[in-house]
């Protein structure tokens, strides 16, 4: 569980520093987009954790911390195509929330 929490944490962490520079920039060196891969979900993800479920961690994360960002400085989140990030966003979409871990690990 700490492995997809520290992804969860990753995912605010986008949301964050690039509201923290969009806030603080000009129209001209704002981040407008950020796109976003299942990270830690192929090669070097935990044994017990499913590709999915990586995603899954990160939507959570990422938004969490939009619902809590000024419209203006927030960017656009574009999610890199792929199985486990669909089903990760359908799961999101559908209401999955962060205290289902238990259920979804």
């Amino acid at each position: 569980q700490d492995f997809v929490k520290d992804l969860f944490d990753l995912g605010r962490n986008l949301i964050v520093t690039t509201s923290q520079h969009n806030a603080e920039a000009d129209r001209a060196t704002r981040i407008s987009k950020i796109r976003v891969p299942v990270v830690s979900g192929g090669t070097f993800t935990h044994p017990q954790v499913k590709p999915h479920e990586v995603a899954l961690a990160l939507l959570w994360g990422i938004g969490l911390e939009l619902s809590q960002t000024a419209v203006e400085a927030r960017p656009r989140v574009e999610l890199m195509p792929g199985a486990a990030m669909e089903e990760a966003y359908r799961a999101y979409r559908d209401g999955a929330r962060p205290g289902d871990w238990d259920q979804a690990i």
